[in-house]
């Protein structure tokens, strides 16, 4: 496949973290409900290589293409990593690391709900 399109079709399937507010649900990892399970993808999700995590996709101009080198991990798991979240951890700024998959019409309602609630 090439590249402008396997481009493409990564960022018809996949979001950038920064457009995810992680806060409620890293105050409250039960919130996550059908959010969960939804896949995330970066360059280096579990800090194990040296250098900052990217997400696929065009997220940023970091942005790493799909590769079997993407690691993969369900959004609980990514939440539950601490070393990941840390401010001088694997994260870039721009992308915030992650990119995940796209929601469902349920987990996108679940995740509005879940906003609201939270600005209260």
């Amino acid at each position: 496949m090439r590249f402008g399109l396997r481009a493409t079709w990564t960022d018809a399937l996949t979001f950038p973290g920064h457009r995810f507010d992680v806060h409620p649900f890293r105050d409250n990892p039960a919130a996550l409900g059908p959010l969960a399970d939804v896949w995330v993808y970066g360059s280096n999700l579990n800090g194990r290589y040296q250098g900052r995590s990217h997400a696929v996709g065009q997220g940023c101009r970091h942005a790493r293409p799909l590769t079997p080198d993407t690691e993969r991990l369900p959004l609980a798991h990514l939440l539950d990593l601490s070393s990941f979240w840390e401010w001088n951890g694997p994260t870039c700024f721009l992308c915030h690391g992650w990119s995940g998959q796209r929601l469902t019409p349920d987990q996108h309602t679940h995740y509005i709900t879940v906003l609201a609630g939270h600005q209260r």
